[in-house]
């Protein structure tokens, strides 16, 4: 998986604060920082976003959840995964909303995975899976290492109940029952799947 298909931007942002007003402003000028940082790192400015992430994090409210996650998610895309994991271990403590923690676990076992480290990719989808039970994106990650871990037949059981309960279009849906059958085939070990 590369480190571009990590973070789908589905968060939406709240700078709203109970906090008093300088802190508040304060707060909603670096929520600003973190939107433009983010826009850099979506249009493939890296090296801008980066930077802008290096000297926020740099500030006070550097231990901010949300500009930890963010600024993991633009050093991943930057294809620099070992520096991301910090972040994203370091957001993951804090208080996140559930999509922007769900892309946070996604990214986090993925840059896991691209720095070689298979056990504790596995492991990060096992603690998310506790969390979001059912969360396709950690179903998918769960199936790559599978398919990493020599384990072929597992990988394409677990893709094929994904596609069968979450993947939505008109040519699909009448094959739907054909997925599911495959799929718990070959959970059971009755030999590989029929191609379509």
């Amino acid at each position: 998986m590369s480190a571009a298909a990590c973070a789908p931007h589905r968060f939406v942002w709240n700078t709203s604060s109970p906090c008093d007003n300088g802190r508040e402003a304060m707060m909603n000028t670096m929520y600003g920082d973190i939107k433009t940082a983010v826009k850099n790192s979506l249009a493939g400015k890296h090296r801008v976003a980066i930077g802008m992430f290096r000297k926020l994090l740099a500030a006070s409210a550097a231990h901010d959840p949300v500009l930890r996650a963010e600024a993991g998610f633009a050093f991943d895309r930057s294809g620099n995964e070992a520096e991301a994991i910090p972040l994203y271990q370091s957001a993951l403590q804090g208080d996140l909303p559930d999509p922007m923690r769900v892309g946070v676990y996604f990214c986090l076992a993925s840059s896991y995975r691209n720095v070689g480290k298979n056990a504790l990719a596995r492991a990060a989808v096992r603690e998310a899976l506790s969390l979001f039970p059912g969360e396709p994106l950690f179903l998918v990650m769960s199936a790559i290492l599978d398919f990493d871990g020599g384990r072929p037949q597992k990988s394409v059981a677990c893709l094929l109940q994904v596609i069968a309960r979450h993947v939505q279009g008109h040519s699909l849906d009448p094959y739907r029952w054909f997925f599911e059958r495959e799929s718990r085939k070959i959970r059971r070990g009755h030999g590989e799947a029929r191609s379509v």
